[in-house]
């Protein structure tokens, strides 16, 4: 009898993927508020495949913040004439003052965006 072996699916690539609409995201525009509460279906995925959905749609979302945040640091401190170091520091305390988190890589972000 032969040895059994468990093979790992293969990862499909990005062009082999269908992806669909998911409901569990809510937002009110209006206020600036969101919230994430996904169904029984997606709880009743294999945790595997729970993880896997959820750092796709992470780093999604970490590059929509970081987008935003660029956004609005160019539109308040854009014309600033301080030295980038300084503004970004004003920028952090803002943020801070706001209960908005600044990623420790946002001068990249500035770069990239």
């Amino acid at each position: 009898m032969e040895p059994q072996t468990t093979e790992r699916p293969a990862t499909p690539s990005e062009d082999e993927v269908f992806l669909l609409p998911a409901s569990g995201f809510f937002s009110d525009p209006v206020v600036g508020a969101g919230h994430v509460h996904l169904s029984d279906d997606f709880y009743a995925l294999a945790p595997e495949k729970q993880l896997a959905i959820l750092a796709g749609w992470r780093r999604g979302v970490e590059e929509s913040y970081a987008r935003s945040m660029v956004q609005i640091f160019r539109g308040r401190y854009g014309d600033d004439p301080r030295p980038l170091p300084e503004r970004l520091e004003a920028f952090r305390r803002d943020c801070v003052a706001r209960g908005v988190e600044v990623p420790a890589d946002f001068a990249l972000a500035l770069q990239r965006y």
